[in-house]
């Protein structure tokens, strides 16, 4: 897995990112990291584990930010560290079915986000409620880019997020048909 190139064309991006009520990003993550991937590697939900791997420059940073591989048998996904939180890079899946890498997935992302919340509350009053942030790829006739993003609000059940990530890892399965 090219870490780097999927950091620039991931087709699905999930984040949980630090955002004021006009949707601008604030800087406040931090400790909430070592709480999510306390280890080089680390167990989590049914099966996944976290290994952490290279620093990369993302899109829009020019600077290194930690990534961790997050595999679970032939599912890879990579998990990118953020001043404002975190985000998931999410490529379609090759030799995997599309309900198997959905439970999976779906599980999984679900798991963190109630990790992550817990990790940000465990800080006391000192930060902002975390906003579920979904990013998807839209490439256009003439090859340009360009990401549609959906919002949903930091009281968001899991119910919700697990709803929101079957729907978008059926878009993803269409992706490559496009």
């Amino acid at each position: 897995m090219d870490v780097e190139q999927l950091e620039l064309n991931a087709p699905l991006r999930i984040k949980f990112a630090s955002m004021d009520k006009n949707e601008n990003l604030i800087g406040d993550a931090g400790p909430e990291y070592n709480m999510l991937f306390p280890n080089l590697s680390t167990l989590l939900e049914s099966g996944w584990i976290a290994t952490g791997s290279q620093k990369i420059h993302t899109r829009t940073e020019s600077y290194n930010h930690r990534t961790w591989i997050l595999s679970h048998e032939n599912l890879r996904i990579v998990a990118v560290e953020h001043e404002t939180g975190i985000e998931f890079l999410i490529d379609t899946f090759k030799d995997v079915s599309v309900q198997v890498a959905t439970a999976a997935v779906t599980s999984l992302i679900s798991f963190l986000w109630t990790k992550w919340r817990a990790a940000r509350k465990s800080r006391g009053t000192n930060f902002v409620e975390s906003t579920y942030v979904k990013e998807t790829l839209k490439i256009s006739p003439d090859g340009s880019k360009t990401y549609t993003r959906e919002l949903l609000p930091g009281t968001v059940s899991n119910k919700g997020i697990e709803e929101n990530m079957a729907n978008a890892l059926a878009e993803l399965s269409n992706f490559e048909s496009d």
